[in-house]
């Protein structure tokens, strides 16, 4: 399987599962990905559970030959829509 090189590669859209210690996993989906940070739109018991400063534990598919993992840390949260 190829891995991507950064969250750059990572296009609006896609589908990510994230792993909040403590809390568990949750489907989410990117808002918006560059070299410097990623948004993604989540269900509101994540967004209400992590603290600004948390590490999630990002994985992310695309189709049957690329994968991406990574840890991102919360610096935001915009409460509505529902967004990390």
């Amino acid at each position: 399987m190829k891995k991507l090189n950064s969250t750059y590669e990572i296009k609006r859209g896609t589908q990510v599962r994230l792993y909040l210690k403590g809390f568990g996993y949750s489907l989410g989906e990117i808002i918006e990905s560059n070299d410097y940070y990623v948004s993604i739109k989540t269900t509101k018991e994540i967004v209400n559970r992590s603290l600004i400063g948390d590490e999630i534990d990002l994985y992310v598919w695309i189709g049957n030959d690329k994968s991406f993992e990574c840890t991102i840390s919360v610096v935001s949260k915009i409460q509505d829509p529902d967004y990390i």
